[in-house]
């Protein structure tokens, strides 16, 4: 019986809350200027880098691979207040393997007490539906993210 998978990634960062988001969010054209080793391109294909509905060509490659992969992703829902974004995979090398395929970004800035260091924490949640029982989770997947999200805040820090 072919089920739903779900897999989270949570990181701690550096950077604010409101800088990641907007990253991830309203520049997302620069992850492969920021992770080059994985992500390779990233093309606008319809609407804007900031709207629900935009439509994204990203070419990478999972960790532990030399094949390029393509994906069409739909940018699906955002949250400013929550400072979250949701992504829907429409067409692809991932749908080879998985009948649907989502993931979301979200950041949440930590509170510390006056004169403590900042940052935030960055949760990624995947989720999917394999097309055979057979067909191994989305580990890949949450690497390349962890990668992608790992390099986007050192990109932040240097570049305050």
């Amino acid at each position: 019986m072919v089920s739903i998978t779900k897999m989270e990634v949570e990181l701690d960062i550096k950077s604010s809350a409101e800088r990641f988001y907007q990253t991830c969010y309203s520049k997302h054209y620069l992850v492969n200027r920021i992770s080059p080793d994985v992500a390779k391109d990233v093309q606008l294909l319809k609407g804007d880098w900031e709207s629900v509905g935009s439509i994204r060509l990203c070419t990478y490659v999972l960790p532990g691979n030399s094949f390029r992969q393509n994906d069409t992703l739909m940018v699906e829902a955002t949250d400013e207040d929550e400072k979250s974004i949701t992504y829907k995979v429409l067409d692809g090398e991932v749908l080879k393997y998985y009948k649907s395929f989502k993931f979301s970004v979200q950041v949440t800035g930590k509170c510390w007490p006056a004169g403590g260091a900042g940052g935030s924490l960055v949760k990624t949640t995947i989720e999917c539906e394999k097309l055979k029982d057979d067909v191994p989770d989305p580990i890949k997947y949450a690497e390349f993210f962890e990668i992608v999200l790992k390099d986007i805040d050192t990109y932040l820090i240097n570049n305050a």
